[in-house]
């Protein structure tokens, strides 16, 4: 696990926005961003804690990576207040080195089915 993952705690949401890269969002799409994750930090997921673990890197150049991690959101509220159960799934990225430092181009995340 990373430092970053380590330390989220879902109400950070300057370190969430700091791994989108810079010069592929806007400043109105940072800050749409920015508002959306105020809003659901506030609410659901203000409770939330997630863990991620790295099943496979694959890399495309020194600059360019894809990065499959199994996912699990714990601690998430529904609308009544009531907590959800874990929810388990896997988290695609591609990830591209900018000034010695990774960032999320592209982010796709896969909500694994409920067990029968």
């Amino acid at each position: 696990m990373s430092a970053f993952e380590k330390n989220l705690k879902c109400e950070d949401i300057a370190p969430v926005l700091v791994f989108y890269v810079c010069d592929e969002v806007s400043d109105k799409e940072r800050k749409q961003i920015e508002a959306h994750l105020a809003m659901i930090f506030a609410g659901a997921l203000g409770s939330a804690r997630r863990t991620d673990t790295v099943r496979n890197i694959r890399f495309f150049s020194p600059e360019l990576a894809e990065v499959d991690a199994d996912t699990v959101i714990s601690g998430t509220k529904a609308a009544d207040g009531s907590e959800v159960p874990p929810r388990k799934g896997l988290m695609v990225t591609t990830m591209t080195k900018q000034n010695s430092r990774w960032f999320i181009s592209v982010f796709h995340e896969v909500e694994f089915p409920p067990a029968p």
